[in-house]
């Protein structure tokens, strides 16, 4: 009688768990799959749009000088239609843009390049490849810091790790079946 009492405990509280980790596990994948999908429409409707302007603006030799009053104008335009993909730090350099361009019109002669202090690049680059690195896609190294590059080393590294010592268990319990 009392086996039969801890036999059906053992099953109800292990139909809870298995519930409970199934719950919680589809809840964090449904999430990510919705933060990446997010992330993804970010990247093609800001990032990359931007990424493409500015690129237009690098000469060889001469490296990146600003870009001129066309080029300001498309880059306020991509944020201006996709405001809501804006993180603060981007409007910010927008509006300096257009204060530029407005101060621009009233003084033609003044200003003949923007962002001559690579501020809207860095942004733009920086924001690009952390993009595309969280999303798994080919990303440039170079516009991470040591530390970052460094923590992103040691976690390849740990999982990596991880993987042969799983597999080097599987090889041991698949000896041991034999």
């Amino acid at each position: 009688m009392v086996e039969t009492y801890i036999v059906s405990i053992t099953t109800i509280l292990a139909v809870i768990l298995t519930a409970l980790f199934t719950y919680f596990s589809t809840v964090k994948k449904e999430r990510n799959q919705q933060v990446n999908k997010y992330r993804l429409e970010i990247l093609e409707r800001m990032y990359t749009p931007i990424y493409r302007i500015i690129y237009k603006s690098v000469f060889p030799g001469n490296g990146y000088e600003g870009v001129d009053e066309n080029d300001a104008s498309l880059i306020i335009n991509v944020v201006e239609q996709n405001i809501e993909l804006a993180d603060p730090i981007l409007e910010e350099l927008v509006w300096n843009l257009k204060e530029d361009l407005y101060h621009n019109a009233n003084n033609r002669d003044r200003y003949n390049r923007f962002d001559e202090n690579r501020k809207v690049l860095d942004h733009v680059n920086y924001n690009y490849n952390l993009l595309r690195k969280k999303l798994g896609l080919p990303y440039d190294y170079a516009y991470f810091s040591i530390s970052e590059r460094w923590r992103m080393f040691r976690d390849k590294r740990k999982r990596r790790i991880s993987r042969i010592d799983a597999l080097k268990e599987i090889r041991r319990h698949l000896e041991r079946t034999k």
